[in-house]
């Protein structure tokens, strides 16, 4: 695997003259997502509130923030990476070998598969990590209680509204894209 701080589509070959197009307007989907992140933390708040009020879970104010910090830090620095890696595991099995890499871009971290993808296999790299690590997520919240629960209900939370972008995605290629078309990380071509 190779870590970078970006993908130079050229060193490749994957350019417009050998049939490769942009598979979106990202200002047009930078606009929606601007709009989605305004939404985020305001449902973050309403579900978090909704949750305490149905399991009428009273914790004082400094037990819920430090659950809150401990959230958001198991998400930054246990889910997110294992959430990028899981995107590889469709294409390229568990081999993380040279054709693996985690771009570290501005602000973002994702990963990128260096050959062409099936167009289902890039539609299974965009949900998979939303549902495996959410099946996880959901078996720890069952098998928990009290405070431990409510720090997994937010990390879960969390999960879900911070895979947005690939839920996203996942319905905009499978509205937009042929079943024929084949992918290399944002380019595309039909076969």
């Amino acid at each position: 695997m190779k870590f970078c701080r970006d993908i130079n589509y050229n060193d490749f070959g994957i350019t417009e003259e050998n049939g490769w197009k942009v598979t979106s307007d990202w200002a047009k989907l930078r606009k929606i997502f601007k709009r989605i992140e305004i939404a985020i933390p305001i449902m973050l708040f309403i579900s978090s509130f909704i949750f305490v009020r149905i399991f009428e879970i009273k914790f004082e104010i400094i037990e819920s923030l430090i659950c809150v910090v401990i959230a958001v830090l198991i998400f930054l620095f246990v889910l997110s990476p294992l959430h990028e890696l899981l995107h590889l595991i469709p294409v390229a099995g568990l081999k993380f070998d040279d054709k693996c890499y985690i771009v570290f871009g501005k602000g973002t971290v994702s990963a990128f598969y260096s050959r062409e993808k099936t167009r289902k296999q890039e539609l299974i790299s965009l949900i998979m990590p939303f549902i495996v690590l959410g099946l996880i997520l959901t078996l720890i919240v069952v098998s928990l209680s009290g405070i431990y629960k409510f720090c997994a209900v937010i990390v879960l939370i969390i999960h879900v509204y911070g895979s947005y972008r690939d839920i996203y995605m996942f319905f905009y290629f499978i509205k937009n894209f042929p079943a024929n078309t084949i992918f290399y990380g944002n380019r595309y071509k039909i076969n």
